[in-house]
């Protein structure tokens, strides 16, 4: 089992905008799972946010780690994926999280590290 953490990283912020301070422009995130064994895999983004809603504006120093990634897991809504790449044959398109992605990838990533195909070995009497 791998438990995800999504992890704010900085923000960038408009100084001044109208009568707003501190406006959120972009959001520096990483998504990170750990394995039962302890092995991690992080995931490195950012994310451009819209212009702030006046009544809903939530200023700087108010803000958590949870506010702010609970507005990321609303930006990564959908991703589309192809699922047939032959000119052929009709292309169709499946929607999925962009979460679920990058858990996919994480998982992956985890499973070469607990079980790997090669090794690096050293000769003692070189």
């Amino acid at each position: 089992m791998i438990t995800y953490n999504l992890k704010i990283e900085s923000l960038d912020c408009e100084i001044n905008q109208g009568e707003l301070q501190n406006v959120i422009k972009n959001v520096h995130w990483r998504y990170i799972g750990t394995s039962e064994l302890g092995n991690s895999v992080d995931l490195y983004g950012l994310q451009s946010l819209g212009s702030p809603n006046v009544e809903d504006f939530i200023p700087a120093d108010a803000l958590t780690n949870e506010i702010v990634a609970g507005w990321l897991e609303k930006d990564f809504s959908t991703l589309k994926k192809k699922n047939n790449v032959w000119k052929e044959e009709v292309v169709e398109y499946e929607e999925i999280s962009k979460l679920d992605n990058m858990k996919k990838i994480i998982e992956e990533r985890i499973y070469v590290i607990e079980n790997p195909t090669n090794v690096s070995i050293t000769l003692s009497n070189l």
